[in-house]
């Protein structure tokens, strides 16, 4: 797990896969680690260059798709996603060095993603 956000009652795991490959088993473990301590109520958040998918090696469809009915997973892509979120915080930033420091990022993420 790359971050877990844990408010006792709800959790949010975020997987962060800008460039490695999952491990063996690697969401279906989190899947099961995030019912264990959640019961329903976790959010998984796979996040990766181009928003793609877990590969099956790392999570069965089945679950997969199960969690998605839930609405216990979303895929967000740092190209996309991340990167529209990131500018609407520029957008609305009141420090000026903040906003630095998020358009810096942004350069980043366009530079090496």
């Amino acid at each position: 797990m790359d971050i877990l956000i844990n408010w006792v009652k709800f959790g949010i795991l975020i997987e962060n896969k800008p460039w490695a490959h999952d491990q063996k088993l690697q969401l279906e473990d989190y899947s099961e680690y995030m019912k264990r301590h959640f019961k329903e109520n976790f959010l998984i958040i796979y996040l990766t260059k181009e928003g793609e998918s877990p590969s099956e090696d790392s999570i069965s469809s089945i679950t997969l798709n199960d969690l998605k009915s839930k609405g216990q997973y979303k895929e967000i892509s740092y190209t996309v996603d991340f990167k529209n979120w990131i500018l609407n915080c520029v957008n609305i930033c009141q420090s000026d060095k903040f906003r630095w420091f998020l358009r810096d990022f942004i350069n980043y993420l366009d530079y090496n993603l």
